[in-house]
């Protein structure tokens, strides 16, 4: 893996779409072997949903449910190991 962004879910459900697509398109740019994972910290509303979308269209997307720092670090590696 070249590359990994790491970002979080908050309350996003209403721009996490448009936010995955140009994020993704940047970092098509620089390199096709990369990650994206989306940590969910504790939303209420759809926003983790979303994100276990992209996961279903796209392996190089990762979701953690549960981002709880400093225990991510833990859940990004038992991530890798799919």
């Amino acid at each position: 893996m070249q590359l990994s962004v790491v970002t979080t879910l908050y309350q996003s459900a209403t721009y996490v779409d448009e936010f995955y697509r140009r994020l993704r398109t940047e970092v098509e740019k620089i390199t096709s072997d990369f990650e994206i994972v989306f940590g969910n910290d504790g939303s209420t509303d759809q926003s983790l949903d979303v994100a276990l979308d992209f996961q279903k269209e796209d392996v190089r997307i990762r979701v953690s449910p549960y981002f709880r720092p400093p225990s991510f670090h833990r859940q990004y590696q038992l991530l890798r190991r799919d």
